[in-house]
């Protein structure tokens, strides 16, 4: 009890409905992810408690509200925030986002970054063709090259701004084997000014304390 009271607490703050920062609508048949849970980067507590609830009770089947839930923060906060996410975040990200539904926001402007080049989604083959330039100028050892620049930027661009379905597994996985190395290559997708999302109700903030209700089972159980 004193678990699961600690962790609707935690929920009730984390997920308080309160929309500080900006969106994009890039992915018009994706809702957005701030319209199912608040994006708070600062807050692992609230990963943390989304991936044990994918780990734990979301193996076989995505479709409850708790595993929906948890999907959307992970997602949300793995492709929004600019900072260090835990590793665990990544990795649930990849598990899941082929049986759990997805949702869409923006990377975080930088305004020290410029913007990234435009990319045609329905051009899967540039960003293949860039993530094989990067391998071929060894940019896993060095980004400092135009060359690497400028092609780690096309995938970027592509993960970012397209759909996971028309960016192929490998240029998903490189983005993040790379974004390390090239972190001072940085880009940006869109504006720095967008305008909110029309959600049309509070669903996501009620529903994102499942995912807690629902890890504090899982842990009061070990």
């Amino acid at each position: 009890l004193i678990i699961a009271f600690a962790a609707l607490s935690l929920a009730l703050c984390a997920f308080a409905d309160d929309h500080d920062h900006d969106h994009d609508h890039d992915h018009d048949d994706l809702v957005d992810c701030e319209c199912k849970v608040n994006i708070d980067c600062d807050n692992t507590q609230a990963m943390t408690a989304a991936v044990t609830t994918l780990t734990s009770a979301c193996s076989s089947s995505c479709e409850s509200d708790a595993c929906k839930t948890a999907f959307y923060i992970v997602q949300g906060h793995h492709d929004y925030c600019l900072e260090e996410l835990p590793e665990a975040v990544e990795e649930a990200l990849h598990d899941f986002e082929d049986s759990c539904d997805g949702c869409h926001i923006a990377k975080k402007f930088n305004p020290d970054w410029p913007a990234c080049p435009d990319y045609t989604c329905s051009s899967a083959t540039e960003a293949d063709a860039a993530l094989e330039a990067l391998v071929d100028n060894n940019c896993n050892t060095s980004c400092a090259s135009d060359t690497c620049r400028d092609n780690y930027r096309i995938i970027r661009a592509a993960h970012d701004t397209c759909e996971h379905d028309d960016v192929s597994e490998e240029v998903e996985e490189g983005v993040h084997d790379y974004e390390e190395i090239c972190e001072d290559q940085e880009c940006n997708v869109g504006e720095e000014k967008r305008e909110d999302p029309e959600c049309g109700s509070a669903q996501g903030v009620m529903s994102s304390l499942a995912v807690f209700v629902a890890a504090a089972i899982v842990a009061a159980a070990l």
